[in-house]
């Protein structure tokens, strides 16, 4: 096994630069996690040769190398990368690349998918004798490994990134200005091109005011694009109507997009626009009550009744 040995003028605390590992290890078992309170500082960054698309995410083949920094001890360190694809065994990775400073370099096998790469930094060799494929497997192999060292001595940096095949995602609307969401995230409003979209199967929302959403699964072909054409489907602002009274009562509404008929209490979502309602006490010898009311769109507009005289009496407010 090949030893690195730095020489260190200052200490230096350094975390991961990507945001994808940030937001993973957290996730992971505690002898995976970098050790804040450990002597030995370690910060690690991905190189690649132009097929990064984002933070976190690669065209094929993906990064080439990982370039480990080594602050916070003059001692000797020892360096492993443990490399866990996804659905594959782990792999034992040494640096290819050891100057004498504080930069340890480490070759990166091609991958697919998402991988994690856990880097174990050691004042003295360190065994890993079963590796296995998953995160909690890996986990106890490190916890063992550094058993017997001091826990301030040794730490941990964490890289995770994808390397898949992107194609081109091309939105166009009627109407326009229409806001777009894909898988969740917004990406602007028609019309609208993405490129470096993640090949395969996506969601695709497609939302604006006044008119009914839209989503659709689409299929993003690899380094080709993909155009998707919609019409959304005009949907008139709506207010609540809510219909009370002091004695039982039949509600008949009449608007320009229908009648709507039910019993006190009544409460309905409807079109922004002007309604006849008739309010029909079930109790004889009372007159109903005719009320013309004009309702806004997010507006609660809330009618009363109550018998007066002969007749049912109501009020808007």
């Amino acid at each position: 096994m090949k030893r690195s040995s730095f020489s260190l003028l200052t200490p230096l605390l350094t975390l991961p630069l990507l945001t994808l590992p940030l937001l993973l290890t957290a996730c992971v078992p505690a002898p995976l996690q970098t050790r804040f309170g450990s002597d030995l500082a370690l910060s690690a960054r991905l190189i690649d040769n132009g097929s990064k698309v984002s933070d976190g995410h690669y065209r094929r083949p993906g990064p080439v190398q990982l370039s480990v920094q080594v602050a916070g001890t003059q001692a000797p360190t020892y360096l492993y990368a443990l490399l866990l694809p996804k659905q594959a065994a782990a792999q034992l990775l040494t640096p290819s690349v050891q100057p004498a400073q504080q930069t340890a370099l480490f070759n990166l096998p091609p991958v697919t998918g998402y991988t994690q790469v856990f880097v174990v930094g050691s004042p003295r060799p360190l065994t890993f004798p079963v590796l296995g494929s998953s995160v909690n497997k890996l986990a106890e192999t490190v916890k063992l490994a550094a058993a017997e060292l001091p826990s301030n001595s040794w730490n941990v940096v964490t890289q995770v990134y994808r390397v898949g095949d992107y194609g081109s995602l091309k939105v166009l609307t009627d109407p326009s200005e229409v806001s777009v969401y894909l898988d969740g995230t917004y990406r602007g409003t028609t019309p609208l091109t993405l490129s470096d979209v993640p090949a395969g199967s996506a969601t695709l929302r497609l939302e604006r005011t006044n008119f009914e959403s839209l989503t659709k699964t689409v299929q993003v072909p690899a380094d080709q694009t993909l155009q998707v054409k919609a019409a959304l489907r005009y949907s008139p602002p709506k207010g609540r109507l809510s219909v009370s009274s002091s004695m039982a009562a039949r509600v008949q509404v009449l608007g320009k997009n229908g009648e709507l008929r039910g019993a006190t209490p009544l409460s309905a979502d409807l079109p922004a626009g002007d309604y006849d309602l008739t309010i029909t006490p079930l109790s004889a010898g009372l007159k109903a009550a005719w009320l013309g009311v004009t309702l806004s769109g997010k507006q609660t507009l809330n009618v009363s009744c109550q018998p007066e005289g002969e007749q049912l009496s109501c009020q808007s407010q």
